[in-house]
């Protein structure tokens, strides 16, 4: 079992906090000195009496922001984009999610498509295409939110590939706020063997 750790934190009005986890910030920080970027702590527990102060008469910075480099209150991205044999199952807690990930496939199956978004806001389009191996365009869409914002989304487009479709990798292309994101899959002409292994019949 890793130990947990804590991490304290002194805010530069005099305040204090503190919060456990996994992994704490390595080093120590003088006080008033400007993080770059947010420590790796998985939170356990984690108890801070001030989270955010950006703006207000808590916060007497002129810049507004005790971070170098102020990421802003949305940050919009694909966490993750994947390829499933059938549509991921998200049952109700405590039971565990089945995700169904699966990066080969055949001729004729059915292969989905999940995108996983943080900050998904209103109006933003979201382009995704299925490659095949030569760079042609398989499948295209586009999808974008109909709601003012999502902090955490996905979405499930699905190809059947042809009974014929060329074998090699394959690449779902997604581009979203500015970057483009790319999963690689493999296609291939048979099954793959089932055989149990065992004495020669």
């Amino acid at each position: 079992m890793v130990p947990a750790h804590e991490a304290r934190v002194r805010h530069a009005e005099g305040r204090r906090g503190h919060g456990g986890g996994r992994r704490a910030p390595r080093g120590r920080r003088e006080l008033g000195q400007l993080e770059s970027a947010a420590p790796a702590l998985r939170p356990a527990g984690l108890e801070l009496e001030h989270v955010r102060s950006l703006s207000g008469a808590c916060n007497g910075l002129v810049g507004g922001s005790r971070w170098a480099d102020q990421r802003g209150y949305f940050d919009p991205a694909i966490n993750a984009v994947r390829t499933h044999s059938a549509p991921p199952e998200f049952p109700p807690c405590p039971q565990q999610e089945i995700p169904h990930f699966q990066d080969r496939f055949d001729r004729g199956d059915t292969v989905h498509f999940g995108i996983y978004h943080r900050d998904l806001l209103f109006g933003q389009d979201v382009d995704y295409s299925v490659r095949r191996p030569d760079g042609s365009t398989a499948l295209a869409g586009t999808y974008s939110s109909l709601v003012p914002h999502y902090a955490a989304a996905y979405a499930l487009p699905s190809y059947e590939l042809p009974a014929r479709a060329t074998v090699g990798v394959w690449r779902i292309v997604v581009d979203y706020d500015g970057r483009r994101y790319e999963r690689p899959f493999e296609v291939h002409s048979r099954p793959r063997s089932r055989r149990v292994s065992g004495p020669p019949r």
